[in-house]
């Protein structure tokens, strides 16, 4: 459940807008977003991102983050920017999904979430997202391909040249992996900031991620 309004200005310094899920994993990764530590059990497994990948392609609506935007009082300072409701979406997605994480990953030899192409069900529902470990087919495209140009046009090559004898099926293959990335990286997230310092801030943003959780729970 989400009650997040979009473009609103709330009370007591609480701002929400939509913001691009890409750019937060990105300010995530240079370290300008700041991650709670998550405990074993608040970490999402490859098989919870590749059914979050489903919704995201889908255009489902992902739960609204809560933000604490805090300043030491020091005007030279930069404002510190920490999530506190909604990290374990941005954590798992980090994980399996950006470049920089993503090569940690597949040089480990751990599970990869993949789009499956050229694969559809009876009522002609695109293929799933999978995970798998090791080779996989050149018609499983890597989903953190879709978050880099020059790794989604490696992977493209590849089906070039698993189809060179067929250049109608490489095509119709390329085409559902950048509609699938396309719709992937057009996500967005409703994000809610709270603006201050100390102890103000801390208390709002609480009562904000206690109500994410027990709203989204529910």
């Amino acid at each position: 459940m989400n009650l997040a309004p979009t473009n609103v200005t709330a009370d007591r310094g609480g701002r929400t807008k939509m913001s691009e899920l890409k750019a937060l994993l990105d300010q995530v990764a240079d370290g300008t977003l700041g991650l709670p530590p998550l405990s074993a059990e608040q970490l999402l497994s490859a098989e919870q991102i590749a059914q979050l990948y489903t919704l995201l392609e889908a255009g489902y609506p992902l739960p609204s983050l809560v933000i604490a935007v805090e300043h030491s009082g020091d005007r030279h300072a930069p404002w510190e920017r920490r999530v506190v409701a909604g990290h374990s979406v941005l954590e798992g997605l980090l994980r399996y999904s950006h470049p920089r994480a993503a090569t940690e990953v597949v040089e480990s030899g751990d599970p990869e979430v993949y789009r499956v192409l050229g694969r559809h069900d009876q009522h002609g529902q695109a293929g799933p997202y999978v995970v798998a470990a090791g080779p996989v087919p050149a018609t499983y495209l890597p989903a953190r391909a879709m978050w880099r140009t020059l790794d989604f046009l490696a992977y493209r090559t590849r089906v070039e040249a698993a189809h060179a004898t067929d250049a109608a099926t490489a095509a119709v293959l390329v085409a559902e992996a950048e509609e699938a990335a396309h719709a992937v990286l057009s996500a967005t997230v409703p994000v809610t900031s709270f603006y201050g310092a100390g102890e103000r801030v801390q208390q709002l943003a609480t009562l904000a991620a206690r109500l994410h959780r027990e709203l989204n729970e529910g």
